[in-house]
């Protein structure tokens, strides 16, 4: 009784010290944080963690109509600490804040039957993605699980409603109203990539290591 005693002591003491918070996985990278399927579609990412060169990603988009395509994020692009940018189906000028497809994502409200869309990084590695109801696609990793996010979108918006990724349709929201290069309701900005917290193996070691000295 004893050791478990000091065991829990020792796990509080982590706790405190360290901030150990919630233990569900924050996402501690770039995210799709948002989309609008209504006259302009398009995907707000964001940026949790550290400035990332994001030459050669790519964002791939489908619907259940059998329509899909890529749109490729220009050499040199790089997205900065809490910071935005939106990939528009839009022709312009890319800027530090939005970034031209200049070929038409074909989302609608209705007639798409379900969509879905998946950020790989330059070397194909699957970074985050998102399905809604309807849609048969399989992100790789195979990770996704339902429920997925409601469709048709209402209002056009889907959102993160939280900091807290699960990969799964609970992540979102759908109506309200679209809120380019901001926060989503729900939303800090913040997450375990910029807090003091310590990954839950190496507290493990730490509970370890003390005991071992017993």
């Amino acid at each position: 009784m004893k050791k478990l005693i000091a065991f829990l002591i020792s796990l509080l003491f982590v706790a405190s010290t360290f901030g150990i918070g919630t233990l569900m996985a924050n996402r501690c990278g770039i995210v799709i944080n948002e989309i609008n399927t209504g006259e302009e579609d398009m995907v707000e990412l964001y940026n949790y963690g550290p400035s990332q060169d994001m030459s050669n990603w790519r964002f791939y988009w489908q619907d259940q109509r059998g329509t899909s395509g890529n749109f490729r994020i220009p050499q040199g692009f790089v997205l900065g600490h809490n910071q935005f940018v939106i990939l528009t189906e839009e022709s312009g000028t890319n800027t530090a804040t939005k970034l031209y497809f200049n070929s038409n994502i074909m989302w609608t409200e209705f007639e798409s039957g379900g969509i879905a869309g998946a950020l790989f990084d330059s070397t194909g590695k699957c970074i985050d993605y998102f399905r809604t109801e309807g849609s048969t696609y399989v992100p790789p990793p195979n990770s996704w699980s339902g429920p997925d996010m409601p469709y048709p979108v209402t209002n056009n918006v889907g959102y993160r409603n939280s900091d807290i990724d699960t990969d799964t349709g609970k992540d979102w929201s759908v109506g309200g109203t679209n809120t380019p290069l901001a926060l989503n309701p729900g939303q800090t900005g913040q997450s375990s990539c910029n807090s003091k917290a310590l990954p839950m193996a190496q507290i493990l070691e730490i509970l370890k290591a003390n005991k071992d000295k017993e």
